[in-house]
Order: structure tokens, then C-alpha cells, then sequence
């Protein structure tokens, strides 16, 4: 489902995580709720130009508790676009981001005609070191294509090497 404000106090616990902040270094730190609220007209800004779609992942049973957050983004090509994903730590483990991976995958490679996409190719990039995001891109069957080294910045502004992957229809 779409992010709501009262997502808001999930978004700062999952920002505010230790792991969170380090694989994701160039986030606010600490992170507040100003920061979360910043963040959810940024994805309705993206979402209304066609440039990014992020979906709250949320407890089955319980609408309010989100666990996960996953996007597209970098949307302007025709071909390809990129997917992002973060979990609330009380996530972490249980395959949700997997499973919503899933079904942003078919929504993606789905033709236009059918509501979807129409990519042809999806790519993910994401710290060398972080093996549980590197787990999930190969576990939903993205390739490996690219070690680029001092590719994105991590912990306490420290480089760390990229892993790109990518998915084609």
C-alpha cells in the first residue's frame, strides 16, 4: 500500500536502527520524524512526476504496522529502472521483503496494456558488505553483473564497494 503518515513513528524506528544507518550512510542521523515526514513528500513528489513508486510493506493482519519499504525508481528510461528495499528491523528475517519483491517483479515486467510496467530490465545496487540486501537480489534471481569499487558511501561516511545486479524479462 501506498505510505500514510501514520506510518511516520515505523519510519523513524526503521531509519533509526544501527543497521539502517550504516548501510544507508547518507541518511540523517539521528533520523526524526521531521526527517520521516520529509521523506513521504519526497515519494508523493516522485510518484506524481512518474519518477519513483514506493510501497509500504505492512503486517498482513495489520494494516498500521509497517515492516519494509520497497521502490521503484529512476523511472524515466522506457527499458529498465531500479529497485530499492529496506526493512524495520522486526522485519528482518522472515522473507517479507522477498515476498514483496516478488510481486513488484511481476507488476514491473507486466505490459503496460495489463497495468504493469513493461520493463524489460530491472537492476539493484547496493554496499558490497551488506550480504542480507545482496541475499535478497540473488534469492529473487537478479545476476550479478558489477563489483565497482568505492561506490557509495556507508557507516560514517566510509566507502564501501557496490554489487549491481540485474533481472531482464
Amino acid at each position: 500500500r501506498p505510505w500514510r503518515d501514520s506510518d511516520v513513528p515505523r519510519i523513524v524506528e526503521a531509519c533509526s536502527d544501527e543497521r539502517t544507518q550504516f548501510w544507508l550512510g547518507q541518511m540523517p542521523s539521528p533520523y526524526t520524524e521531521s526527517d520521516a515526514r520529509t521523506w513521504l513528500e519526497h515519494l508523493a513528489e516522485n510518484r506524481a512526476t512518474g519518477q519513483s513508486v514506493c510501497w509500504a510493506v505492512v503486517e498482513p493482519e495489520q494494516d498500521d504496522v509497517a515492516l519494509a519499504a520497497v521502490n521503484y525508481f529512476d523511472l524515466v528510461p522506457e527499458v529498465e529502472c531500479e529497485v530499492g528495499y529496506w526493512a524495520h528491523p522486526a522485519a528482518r528475517g522472515r522473507g517479507v521483503v522477498g515476498a514483496a519483491l516478488q510481486l513488484v517483479l511481476a507488476h514491473a515486467f507486466a505490459p503496460v496494456a495489463e497495468g504493469g510496467l513493461g520493463r524489460h530490465r530491472l537492476q539493484i545496487g547496493t554496499a558490497w558488505g551488506n550480504a542480507a540486501s545482496r541475499h535478497v537480489a540473488e534469492r529473487a534471481g537478479f545476476a550479478l553483473v558489477g563489483h565497482f569499487h568505492a561506490d557509495g558511501i556507508v557507516g560514517d561516511g566510509e566507502l564501501d564497494d557496490g554489487a549491481w545486479y540485474e533481472l531482464l524479462r
